[in-house]
């Protein structure tokens, strides 16, 4: 009897052109001995646009996050664990975005598809019914996937290639024409193929975050440069496989989030 492991170098080969394709390395070294400086007024932080469900911490989030992109500030750490609204609080910060600032593009990356798709259905989608077409958001899916594994919903703002069977990679022109892209960390790899230039996106919102190694985190930033708005979500205090803590033991599996 033979047994042969054979390793798979795809996962490495992306790592390494992540790290290749980042430009500025203030951006996930950032100076920690700047004091963020988020401007704040009453009629800020009790905006009546702002959804009545967030509680006092979500609407601190959403003033750092929308604060005016002329004050730099390091990224945008939104820590807690399951449930405690991680996800509506930045889905709430992108409808602030897009009304606010006209000329803002927001790349949203999730861990996973079912997070990515969660974007669409629940706070994009209902969003745009309502009248707001700013908001029609890209979803972006690896081409080789079936669509019939989509949830319906989000099939209408995917590009679907001509059999209508797996979806199709977007173009630059594609890109060009929404505010709003929604991608996986994996998949983002493909807006970097476009040639878009570092900053082309005024805001970047990382949600799982802290499920995702750094190198798998550092695929979007290749998107950001110095004015970019960073936003990064997740729980580093997450549960994680005892493989996985085997491995950060030789600092080979840890996330963004921890770093920062």
């Amino acid at each position: 009897v033979e047994l042969q492991f054979q390793l798979n170098r795809l996962p490495l080969c992306e790592m390494h052109y992540a790290l290749d394709r980042i430009k500025d390395n203030s951006i996930l070294f950032p100076d920690v001995s700047m004091t963020p400086t988020i401007p704040w007024s009453p009629n800020r932080q009790w905006d009546e646009q702002l959804d009545p469900r967030l509680n006092a911490k979500q609407k601190e989030a959403v003033l750092a996050i929308t604060t005016p992109l002329s004050i730099q500030l390091p990224p945008v750490l939104i820590i807690g664990p399951y449930g405690t609204g991680k996800t509506f609080t930045l889905a709430q910060a992108v409808k602030q975005i897009l009304q606010q600032q006209d000329t803002s593009r927001i790349l949203i990356c999730t861990h996973s598809n079912s997070a990515a798709d969660l974007y669409i259905k629940d706070y994009l989608h209902p969003y745009v019914e309502a009248g707001n077409p700013q908001a029609r958001p890209l979803r972006v899916y690896f081409r080789n996937r079936w669509v019939k594994t989509v949830h319906p919903v989000v099939h209408q703002y995917c590009l679907i290639s001509s059999t209508h069977a797996t979806f199709q990679m977007p173009q630059k022109e594609d890109i060009l024409k929404q505010r709003v892209v929604v991608v996986t960390l994996n998949t983002s790899q493909y807006l970097c193929q476009l040639d878009l230039e570092p900053g082309f996106f005024t805001h970047i919102l990382l949600d799982e975050a802290a499920q995702a190694m750094e190198c798998e985190t550092i695929m979007p930033l290749a998107l950001a440069n110095k004015n970019t708005r960073i936003v990064l979500a997740g729980d580093h205090m997450q549960v994680m496989m005892s493989v996985t803590e085997l491995i950060s033991i030789f600092s080979r599996r840890t996330s963004f989030v921890c770093k920062l």
